[in-house]
This record gives C-alpha cells, sequence and structure tokens, in this order.
C-alpha cells in the first residue's frame, strides 16, 4: 500500500469515529426497538455520538497540539498518548451517561459507549508500558460488536456490516503497517483488546 492512501485510510478510519460508524449501523440498520423511531431522532442521537465521541477529542487534541504538550497529532510517540487516550475514556463514559439517564429505553447505546469506554480504558492503562494500536483496538471492536449484535438480535441483518468491518479491519492493519506505525505485535494486541472487549460487553449489556 502507498504510504498516501495508507495516510488516507488512516485518518478516515481514526479510531475515535469507530464509535460514530457503529451507532450508525445500529441506529439505521439494527433492531426493531430503534427502527421505531423517526429518522430525525436517529440522526440527532448519531450527532450526539458524533459530537461527544469524536469531534470534543478532536478538538481538545488540536488544543494540546498547539500548546506544546504532544509534539504530533498522529501520536507517534507513546508518551504523548496518555492524554488523548484519557479525554476519549472520558468522552465515551461522558456520552454512555447521558443515554443512560436521558434515553434509558435505548439501552443499547450506552451498552455500546460503555463496552467501548472498557476498550478505551484498557489501551489507555496498556500504554504504559505497550504501543497498543488503538486503530486495530477501533476496528476490531466495531466487528466483535456486529458479531455480539447479531446473536443478541437475531432478526436484525449484520451479515454484511460485519463483511464489510472484517474487510475494513485487513487494510487498516496493512495501512498501518505500510506507515510503520506499529508492529504487527502491537496490532495483534489492539486487534484482541477491541474484539474481546466489545464482543464481551455488549453481549452482557445488551
Amino acid at each position: 500500500m502507498s504510504k498516501p492512501l495508507a495516510q488516507f485510510v488512516s485518518v478516515v478510519m481514526h479510531p475515535s469515529l469507530m464509535g460514530t460508524y457503529l451507532s450508525a449501523l445500529v441506529l439505521f440498520n439494527g433492531p426493531a426497538e430503534l427502527l421505531q423511531y423517526t429518522d430525525s431522532l436517529r440522526l440527532m442521537l448519531l450527532g450526539l455520538v458524533f459530537i461527544t465521541t469524536f469531534l470534543m477529542p478532536a478538538m481538545a487534541l488540536v488544543f494540546l497540539h498547539q500548546i506544546g504538550i504532544i509534539k504530533d497529532l498522529t501520536l507517534p510517540e507513546r508518551k504523548d498518548r496518555f492524554l488523548p487516550f484519557l479525554i476519549s475514556l472520558v468522552s465515551y463514559g461522558g456520552a454512555a451517561f447521558y443515554f443512560f439517564t436521558k434515553l434509558p429505553q435505548v439501552i443499547l447505546l450506552p451498552a455500546m459507549m460503555v463496552a467501548i469506554c472498557i476498550a478505551v480504558f484498557i489501551v489507555l492503562l496498556t500504554t504504559f508500558f505497550y504501543k497498543i494500536s488503538a486503530h486495530a483496538t477501533g476496528i476490531s471492536g466495531v466487528a466483535g460488536a456486529l458479531i455480539s449484535l447479531q446473536q443478541t438480535f437475531p432478526d436484525s441483518d449484520f451479515l454484511y456490516p460485519l463483511m464489510a468491518a472484517v474487510l475494513v479491519w485487513g487494510v487498516i492493519l496493512s495501512a498501518r503497517l505500510a506507515l510503520k506505525a506499529h508492529t504487527p505485535g502491537e496490532l495483534l494486541v489492539g486487534s484482541v483488546v477491541g474484539f474481546g472487549t466489545c464482543y464481551a460487553g455488549l453481549l452482557l449489556l445488551a
């Protein structure tokens, strides 16, 4: 894979966007309990996920870069990753709390946020001693979540989204290797954390 293409893939499939992508799949292709809501309400919920789990952390990341706390927006150095990951953890935790308290009838969304929050927490702890791949964690988490949701809601059809997620998973791993951003081991650990956490988390919570 060429370096420009690998960079494009890494940006478009940024880990912070995985919550939004997963939410979009569930809100518009998910269980009947969610499909009963109007398109405008589902778009509003998706917008809330995007703002809280991507836009706000991204703005915080840019601010940290501008004031010199982190050297590079791509976070190539392990020591620069702690604070951005902590911000992501708080963002997902805040989203989970909001959905639990304001929309208790839509249990699936807060359950997804909690599962992702656990994955981010593990990545945060691992960062102290190992440069785990957040990209691998994010996309593998989507795949794990889709498998879990298909088991929990057999009437839903997540087969094609799952196939797409597995394909994108491979593309992302190839991109990170092409950029020399991670070793195969770091990608493997990230994949195990993301898949295992989101699969088990949603199986228990949803």
